[in-house]
């Protein structure tokens, strides 16, 4: 009786390691998905720094340019600042576009982290859990063992009691003159 209970025991606790094995990949699986995500972020922010920086180094160009000229005086500032004026303003727009662009890629990288972080924290919790299970399984693993050695050492002294009732002999003493 005690053993069915144990094996009911053994095949829950199983059966919950099976589960929780299946929790640890599915989240193993979300944590690299949400961890190629980031690096896929961290790859489109790239080219938008380049921009940046090419954007900046244009601007530093123009007011470069403009100095030149205005030391030179070999043309009005004024027709140099028309001539360059829209480019700066495209060059603006472009930064702050690339700017909020940038942002917004930031922020979604951040909340990919901490989404990886709540997965991270539970994929140790199950981890520390399916080990508790493991450790509790393998404890039940050794109690069943042993009631089965119980239960071969009952049957091998039931055996060797079946044999020697087998060789019991009666002695019988009859007592002639009385008959007995």
């Amino acid at each position: 009786m005690k053993t069915m209970k144990v094996e009911k025991d053994l095949k829950s606790k199983e059966a919950e390691v099976m589960q929780l094995k299946k929790q640890v990949n599915e989240l193993a699986k979300e944590n690299q998905c949400q961890q190629t995500r980031i690096n896929e972020l961290e790859t489109a922010c790239k080219p938008l720094e380049n921009e940046q920086i090419h954007c900046d180094e244009m601007a530093t160009r123009n007011i470069e340019h403009l100095q030149n000229i205005l030391k030179d005086g070999k043309k009005t500032a004024a027709d140099e600042y028309k001539k360059l004026s829209p480019k700066q303003d495209s060059l603006q727009e472009r930064v702050q576009e690339n700017d909020l662009k940038f942002k917004s890629l930031q922020h979604s990288m951040e909340e990919l982290q901490k989404e990886n972080a709540t997965v991270l924290a539970k994929l140790n919790e199950v981890r520390k859990e399916n080990e508790k299970l493991s450790k509790e399984l393998h404890c039940y693993k050794k109690a069943d063992q042993g009631n089965i050695e119980t239960d071969m050492k009952i049957k091998e002294c039931e055996r060797d009691l079946d044999r020697k009732k087998s060789k019991l002999v009666y002695i019988v003493k009859v007592d002639l003159p009385t008959g007995y």
